[in-house]
């Protein structure tokens, strides 16, 4: 009977681990630290717009995704590289893939460009997540593709 509650124990802690390395949470961390400090926009919860730039564009089974970056700008695509850029908005937390329905949006935008987004509900909780697309535009204009 010990050996069996310790063979359970170690496959709990391992479980456990494993969730905390796939969803990147740390013991101790509720993710409201940073809340009231920072007001910005985060691509982490659903039904949300954010405002950033497309640093890859990918298709992946016929899903047409946009992977937005929210925290850089035009000059920071000019100065760092893109492996750069995309490194250090994982360690943020301020990136997310945007899956589009409309293979159209997808071929509209391109790399480096700034636009706002709607995101609809998470699809896959990954580092980045990947969210639905309900709205995208471009934010220095006003026209919007669903």
């Amino acid at each position: 009977m010990k050996s069996c509650s310790r063979m359970l124990l170690g496959i709990w802690t391992v479980w456990i681990l494993m969730a905390c390395l796939i969803t990147g949470c740390t013991l101790g961390y509720t993710g409201r630290e940073d809340a009231a400090a920072e007001p910005v926009q985060r691509p982490e919860s659903p039904h949300q717009t954010v405002q950033g730039i497309i640093v890859n564009k990918e298709v992946v089974d016929e899903h047409h995704r946009i992977l937005v970056v929210t925290n850089v700008t035009s000059k920071d695509l000019r100065e760092y590289s893109s492996e750069e850029i995309i490194k250090q908005a994982m360690e943020e937390r301020t990136i997310a893939w945007y899956t589009l329905t409309d293979k159209t949006a997808y071929d509209t935008y391109s790399i480096g460009e700034r636009i706002r987004v709607t995101s609809g509900p998470l699809v896959l909780l990954s580092q980045p997540p990947v969210l639905d697309a309900v709205k995208i535009e471009v934010s220095d204009s006003g026209s919007s593709h669903p």
